[in-house]
């Protein structure tokens, strides 16, 4: 099991590569777990199903993937601002639904 900072560290480390590669004009691709049946392990000593090995990637410049690109995108700054990342940092804001945003500046 990991601990909160880790878990800070490792969605921090995503955006920083997202970040990079925006910023050298590459195409941001993630490579996140594949959540398929086929990609589910039963996990004996915790008792618990888990996702396996495979991964998919999703590319922001594909157009069929570009809006699942960015609500996973939203997810990880929605997950990663309320898990204490940023707590002194007012720029940041919620919306009514829920999603934190940061206003540009």
């Amino acid at each position: 099991m990991t601990t909160r900072a880790e878990f800070l560290k490792r969605l921090e480390s995503w955006g920083v590569k997202l970040a990079k590669d925006v910023l050298e004009l590459k195409e941001p691709v993630m490579e996140i777990p594949a959540r398929t049946l086929s990609n589910t392990v039963w996990d004996e000593k915790a008792r618990m199903l888990k996702l396996g090995p495979e991964k998919m990637h999703r590319r922001f410049l594909d157009m069929k993937e570009a809006r699942r690109f960015m609500q996973t995108v939203l997810m990880l700054v929605s997950s990663w601002r309320p898990l204490g990342a940023v707590p002194h940092d007012t720029s940041w804001a919620t919306r009514p639904d829920g999603i934190c945003y940061k206003d540009a500046e």
